[in-house]
């Protein structure tokens, strides 16, 4: 059957929308504002559609996946609900438009006592947009309840019940750490190797900067291993420049020597997009002429449809940039495929699971928080067998922690142990689990994340200022905070649960 994700069909985008709608449909109804019986009716109306819309989204975000006549139907939905917020967008205008030209009549009015009350808007011209809107969303519902009778959630209504931020204790990202859970022996074995002086001298006294690859599957920890290690003072100081590059699937050699260019001038708003590659391999010499170079470059994938002996001559065009009279710079590569290794002509740093006590020591630090295991000796035990069937896998480990926070119910433990976890090399399966069970708010933020590239840089003020201005991040009655510091608290849970990775 084919399958389609539920957060790319509507997910994030239609939730907080139709929301907004029902909150003005309310305000309208209960307002200042007397309607005619007719307007009235209609405005009562749209209240009640939106509302059974809102639930069905509301179960379609919490679905792993759909097939695509439910996609299609889900499709439906977002389009009519953008038009019904086109049309009450209309509607605000007209309202405020008519604010505007009363204040401004009774600002030439010499009494006091005029109110401005309920009042009558004539908006007769206005009323055939709206019951065509809501025609609409009738027969959008009508559909909308044959997918719940499918889906066997008719009687769901968890969906539209707003979750409580969680007061979980935010743990402290490993890239701050002196030390990595369960990684100290590779760590210093891998600043031993890039403090090493590195390649003989080749022709002309140029030295050819040694290649590194750091191979694992995904969540092992690769990033997080290079992380502690590009910061690390030795390294710091044994370098006179360090640059940190994500590559990830879409290898194209011209387009990655621009991002190490604009690096190394530390210039991000630089253009060098229409900089030829020639162009910039010569600005690159000789800005790293006699400069020993650390550079990494994070999550390389070897492309089927180059193959190998293009792919091979590719990267070594590139690193013949990196040749200079200066002996020692290294190249730091972190890839899940041994292929890539080979083809770079680098040297292997393979890296494999945590150890089960380094899994346990690990999950410890991202579940119990403050709290003592010893404390909790029957979550101990459920707790050493989830790190058992999750294969060594740090990222993994780091998640299910972050799900556990705060969490001392042997119930609660207990669900996630008789989880499905049997094919821990399948990290979505695990991140999935968790994603599922991230309050609603939390799950609409992190799928606004999804639009930006893989390996993105995100900004957390402008990330929380983006959630704000979609309408995810929400103030409740009892807060004294503002809209901005509850969004930075919504970036920081999806930080600590591993959602989110802290670069450098």
């Amino acid at each position: 059957m084919d399958v389609v994700s539920l957060g790319t069909v509507v997910g994030w985008i239609v939730s907080p929308m139709i929301e907004g709608m029902i909150g003005k449909a309310q305000s309208y109804v209960s307002g200042q504002y007397k309607w005619s019986s007719e307007m009235m009716v209609d405005l009562i109306k749209l209240e009640d559609i939106l509302t059974q819309i809102l639930l069905v989204v509301g179960v379609a975000e919490r679905r792993k996946i759909v097939d695509l006549k439910q996609a299609k139907l889900l499709r439906r939905i977002k389009t009519v609900v953008y038009e019904a917020e086109d049309v009450m967008d209309e509607f605000d205008y007209i309202l405020l438009k008519e604010k505007a030209e009363k204040q401004k009549t009774l600002s030439h009015l010499a009494s006091s006592s005029l109110s401005f009350g309920k009042r009558l808007v004539g908006l007769d011209e206005f009323r055939p947009k709206l019951k065509n809107v809501i025609d609409k969303l009738n027969r959008v519902k009508a559909s909308a309840e044959v997918f719940l009778h499918v889906m066997g959630t008719e009687n769901d209504t968890s969906a539209i019940q707003r979750t409580q931020i969680s007061k979980m204790r935010v743990t402290n990202s490993d890239s701050h750490e002196e030390k990595i859970i369960g990684r100290v022996v590779e760590e210093e074995k891998l600043i031993k190797m890039l403090l090493e002086p590195g390649i003989e001298p080749g022709q002309n006294n140029m030295y050819l900067p040694q290649v590194i690859s750091v191979v694992g599957d995904g969540g092992m920890g690769k990033t997080t291993l290079i992380q502690a290690v590009y910061n690390n003072e030795q390294i710091k100081g044994n370098f006179d420049l360090r640059i940190w590059v994500c590559v990830s699937e879409n290898f194209e050699k011209s387009k990655l020597a621009k991002e190490i260019l604009v690096a190394v001038i530390e210039n991000k708003n630089i253009n060098v997009r229409n900089y030829s590659y020639d162009s910039v391999q010569i600005e690159l010499k000789k800005l790293l002429d006699l400069k020993k170079l650390l550079l990494v470059l994070d999550d390389v994938w070897y492309d089927e449809n180059i193959g190998k002996e293009l792919y091979r001559d590719m990267w070594k065009e590139l690193f013949a940039i990196f040749k200079n009279k200066k002996r020692g710079s290294k190249i730091l590569v972190t890839t899940r495929m041994k292929i890539v290794s080979e083809l770079l002509g680098s040297t292997e740093f393979p890296l494999s699971g945590l150890k089960p006590v380094d899994g346990w020591s690990l999950l410890s630090k991202y579940a119990f928080g403050g709290e003592k295991p010893d404390d909790h000796p029957k979550l101990q035990a459920i707790g050493k067998k989830i790190v058992e069937k999750l294969g060594g896998s740090a990222l993994a480990i780091k998640v299910i922690g972050g799900q556990l926070n705060a969490k001392f119910g042997f119930e609660e433990w207990n669900r996630i142990l008789k989880k499905d976890l049997s094919k821990p090399s399948d990290i979505m399966t695990i991140l999935r689990l968790s994603y599922e069970h991230l309050p609603e708010h939390l799950q609409r933020c992190f799928a606004y994340c999804s639009l930006f590239p893989k390996d993105w840089n995100l900004d957390s003020e402008k990330i929380v200022d983006m959630w704000i201005a979609h309408g995810f991040v929400h103030l409740e009655e009892s807060d004294d905070i503002s809209l901005e510091n509850i969004g930075k608290d919504y970036f920081h849970e999806l930080l600590s649960r591993s959602f989110l990775q802290q670069l450098k």
